[in-house]
């Protein structure tokens, strides 16, 4: 519906107050984090909500493309595949905003619908969940956990908080090793863990980036 009135795709303002969770407010009107608690349909039932060891902080957001929705049971696909080299200066190739210029920083724009090149291979929003690879982690080999940066999957990602290896724990048991994605022309897919972020053939992960290509 979105998509239709507006011609583009939300960012993630729109995302955090009216799709993933409820905004918290600076004093100027602006979102910069979210609150944990979730509601109706935004709150997943095979979410854990037991305490977490350690402090939980507030995400906040350095852009449209930052990491402002977060410590929700959804969660926006942004930023798109990010290899294990640093982003292209072009900026990212999620859903979150374009970046007016060739150095990926602001303004931001929307992402117009026609940039979507295949929609039904596109990933919008899903269970918030992210990749943690085994080189950003102290984990054997590549993980899943659950994410404060929405749906993400990042190479250059990393986990060394306390409670890292219960959110690898708590994702695992959110849909027992899956996650349930909902992509462009809103339809909906359960993929195994392997298949959503650890794979890594082109056919994984061009269906994380509008311009339908893998980038690997």
């Amino acid at each position: 519906m979105y998509v239709i009135d507006f011609g583009g795709y939300p960012d993630n303002f729109y995302v955090c107050t009216n799709l993933v969770g409820r905004g918290v407010y600076d004093a100027g009107g602006t979102v910069v984090g979210l609150l944990q608690a979730e509601d109706g349909v935004r709150r997943c039932p095979t979410r854990d909500y037991s305490p977490v060891p350690g402090p939980i902080a507030i995400s906040y957001s350095p852009g449209p493309g930052g990491i402002i929705n977060g410590l929700t049971s959804y969660g926006y696909n942004g930023e798109g595949y990010i290899g294990p080299e640093a982003p292209p200066l072009s900026g990212f190739l999620g859903l979150a905003g374009v970046a007016a210029n060739v150095y990926g920083s602001g303004p931001y724009r929307p992402v117009r619908e026609a940039e979507v090149r295949v929609p039904s291979d596109m990933i919008a929003l899903g269970d918030s969940l992210m990749l943690v690879p085994k080189s950003g982690s102290n984990f054997p080999g590549d993980t899943v956990m659950e994410s404060e940066i929405g749906l993400a999957r990042q190479e250059t990602a990393s986990a060394g908080s306390e409670g890292a290896v219960d959110s690898v724990k708590r994702a695992a048991a959110r849909h027992r090793n899956q996650g349930n994605v909902a992509f462009c022309d809103a339809h909906v897919e359960a993929l195994s863990f392997r298949r959503l972020f650890l794979d890594r053939d082109d056919v994984s992960l061009r269906r994380w980036n509008r311009d339908h290509e893998p980038h690997p």
